[in-house]
């Protein structure tokens, strides 16, 4: 949909849409922030795409202003099943935006105002009351804005009474569009939330809440997939530590290796967290658990040096970790975390998907293995309940077999 008219100003009536110029001017421009040559290509690609996607919903070009634009991209990503794939695209649409900023002087909102007043009142009353977090919110109002635009709901009192619980079932049942095991039950908790909310306000006289069933799930149910002391040997030890991606590769993995942290942890780590005279590690409490104050270990402070010296930009970020194309900011994306540790476990050779979480499994398992108490190993992994981590108490098979009563011989009468 961006066109060279653009970069003089946003969208005017008449303006051609073949991307021609200002597609050839987009990648310049991000060749110019020295991102890889792979990364610009895939970035071009994804505008190429929202292009057509804004092509195809047939908007007036009177109407693309900023907000329009902008809602446009936020329905284009959510249409993307893969979530990588999804974190991508959005990526790409938000560099086009600076770019245009830079082109043209004139600069998209800095926050999305495009949400209906109903849906931010109904946001900022949650961020309120309960405190959510922005990436919360932000989920809350994606599939608030999914579901009152597949259902064509208009975002007022009066759009919300037409609404029934069979179609409000109906969507449930055909919508296709988020992947993962949590993302139905994310849009769950956020209609039930929205509609109680409603309710409370008087916008609608129905209990719509109570039309939306709940997921049933079971505490405990899946083992934890983790890797073995050999396979996580394995990957640490596959990384070619002669370049900079390397070297910090390595230190993230020796040190998801050694400490058993949750990447989030990893992640937030800063430079004031070590103390190299100590020779003490802190690791920040995430996800309402505690802080670790562990050990530096020979194998990880010299992993930390040789990527501190060698391998880390210059950068007044304050995190240890940071991209090293520009711009050189911390790793601040799960996913992208994630995609580091499973690109590295390929290489490794090992089959199937792997995470960051995967070591963190792999060393409570092996603690647990050796004899550590549950307390013990709760205390390591930063868990602030017992309950926690009594999903590790199950892959102890030699335990469990030794429990494991005979099986009944069959008795002929």
């Amino acid at each position: 949909m961006f066109w060279d008219g653009l970069f003089g100003g946003w969208p005017a009536e008449g303006v051609g849409r073949e991307p021609g110029g200002w597609l050839e001017g987009f990648r310049k421009w991000l060749m110019g922030r020295k991102l890889a040559p792979d990364t610009v290509e895939r970035h071009v690609l994804g505008v190429r795409q929202y292009d057509e996607y804004v092509e195809r919903r047939g908007t007036p070009a009177k109407q693309l202003d900023a907000a329009c634009l902008r809602r446009l991209r936020d329905e284009f990503c959510a249409s993307i099943a893969c979530g990588e794939q999804r974190r991508r695209r959005r990526t790409a649409v938000d560099y086009l935006f600076r770019y245009a900023e830079t082109a043209s002087g004139h600069a998209p909102p800095a926050s999305s105002p495009v949400d209906p007043p109903l849906i931010r009142t109904h946001l900022d009353w949650l961020q309120r009351s309960r405190c959510l977090a922005p990436a919360t919110l932000r989920k809350h109002a994606a599939h608030l804005r999914r579901f009152l635009d597949r259902s064509k709901t208009e975002a007022t009192a009066e759009g919300l009474r037409a609404l029934t619980p069979r179609s409000i079932e109906k969507y449930l049942v055909e919508d296709r569009g988020a992947d993962g095991r949590s993302a139905p039950r994310h849009l769950r908790s956020a209609l039930r939330s929205f509609f109680r909310f409603c309710h409370a306000r008087g916008y609608i006289v129905q209990r719509l809440d109570l039309a939306v069933p709940p997921m049933r799930s079971y505490r405990l149910a899946r083992a934890p997939r983790g890797l073995t002391d050999e396979q996580a040997r394995q990957v640490v030890e596959s990384v070619e530590r002669s370049t900079p991606h390397g070297r910090r590769d390595y230190a993230i993995l020796q040190m998801l290796r050694t400490y058993g942290v949750r990447g989030g942890q990893v992640r937030l780590l800063r430079l004031t967290d070590i103390d190299w005279r100590a020779s003490t590690i802190r690791f920040r409490a995430v996800k309402g658990g505690n802080p670790s104050l562990l050990p530096l270990t020979e194998a990880v402070g010299e992993s930390l040096l040789d990527y501190l010296r060698h391998g880390r930009p210059a950068s007044s970020h304050p995190e240890v970790f940071l991209r090293l194309l520009s711009p050189f900011a911390p790793l601040a994306s799960t996913s992208g975390f994630s995609s580091l540790v499973a690109r590295r476990a390929r290489a490794a050779g090992l089959e199937g998907r792997w995470c960051g979480h995967a070591f963190r499994h792999g060393f409570a398992t092996r603690l647990l293995a050796a004899g550590h108490s549950l307390k013990a190993i709760a205390d390591l992994v930063g868990h602030r309940s017992l309950s926690s981590t009594f999903v590790y108490a199950k892959v102890d098979f030699n335990a469990l077999r030794e429990a494991a009563l005979d099986w009944p011989e069959e008795v002929t009468p």
